[in-house]
């Protein structure tokens, strides 16, 4: 596994670039002519899936770390299905389903215009999830809304 090739192209940038998969990209306005770009990264090996996320100004510039800074404080492996919000203030509200235990759980967290996560654990919002969606609620919240097997049909919660 190689972090495979790169062929530059006048305009086109890599924001990532690693050993295995980068995958499922999002990204979101910061508000500021920039964005947050967020993607599943199996750059810790085959399926061990960890959301990373990279801030980009109105030049497409790097803001944060090179290749990206990790937005999960878990452990946990398969973090996938991610989506995103703008807070409307250059930072972001990230969700994802995690499939390293059954049933699957949903996490929420914020990350800031300069890369710092607002939780010291990623906030678990579901014991029985998948699909998570999310928008923003216009005072820097958000409301998330998921699909939940809890009895013989889904449910959305």
């Amino acid at each position: 596994p190689g972090g495979g090739q790169y062929v530059e192209q006048e305009g086109v940038k890599p924001i990532a670039i690693a050993d295995f998969q980068q995958h499922f990209p999002r990204i979101v306005s910061d508000n500021s002519g920039g964005g947050i770009v967020a993607w599943a990264d199996e750059r810790a090996g085959a399926a061990q899936s960890y959301i990373y996320a990279q801030h980009l100004n109105s030049q497409g510039q790097e803001l944060w770390a090179s290749g990206g800074l990790v937005m999960s404080r878990s452990t946990f492996r398969q973090q996938n299905n991610l989506r995103m919000a703008s807070n409307g203030n250059n930072g972001a509200w990230l969700t994802w389903e995690d499939g390293s235990t059954a049933p699957k759980k949903i996490y929420v967290q914020y990350v800031n215009e300069q890369g710092e996560l607002a939780f010291n654990q990623d906030v678990l919002i579901s014991n029985n999830g998948v699909n998570p969606q999310i928008v923003a609620d216009g005072q820097n919240g958000v409301w998330v809304v998921w699909e939940a097997a809890l009895t013989t049909s889904k449910d959305i919660f």
